[in-house]
């Protein structure tokens, strides 16, 4: 597709080659695209987005307002991140070596930060900025362990 303004589809959309744009884009469907999505304005999908090629952004920004939850639960733990297996591959149609995770293996232990096919089920992908919630959970718990260490040490040191 060539160069888009304000394109404006009612439903799905199915690219099969490069879109680029000047302004903004808006979909109120779902948007598969095979290939590179170049906007300079932004672009609001109301279902889902599926891109195979690159996307760059400047900034991406995922819904997260309070007022679009309920039954919010603090994390109490998230030992389960010491379960995944952080590895580098090579992708098979580029050849480009790159760093993640395996997102079967992430399915066993995590599901919900698990993306499946709406047709087939069948494992697709990672939700990985999801996981920051679950780094975020360790950090704070290691930083409380090393607290604890540093005033046993300091303890310690001081009864001498």
């Amino acid at each position: 597709m060539a160069k888009q303004s304000n394109y404006n589809p009612d439903g799905n959309l199915v690219v099969r080659g490069n879109i680029v744009g000047d302004e903004n884009i808006y979909i109120t469907g779902n948007a598969v695209i095979t290939g590179t999505l170049s906007v300079t304005g932004s672009i609001n999908v109301s279902g889902s987005t599926s891109i195979t090629g690159g996307l760059s952004a400047t900034s991406i920004t995922e819904t997260s307002a309070l007022r679009y939850k309920e039954n919010i639960i603090t994390l109490n733990s998230a030992d389960v991140i010491y379960n995944l297996r952080p590895v580098t591959f090579d992708w098979k149609d580029t050849g480009h070596r790159d760093y993640g995770l395996i997102a079967e293996e992430v399915n066993e232990h995590l599901p919900e930060l698990v993306k499946k096919s709406d047709i087939t089920g069948e494992v697709e992908g990672i939700k990985y900025t999801k996981l920051t919630s679950l780094l975020i959970k360790t950090v704070q718990k290691q930083q409380e362990q090393i607290d604890d260490l540093t005033n046993r040490i300091n303890s310690l040191e001081n009864t001498d």
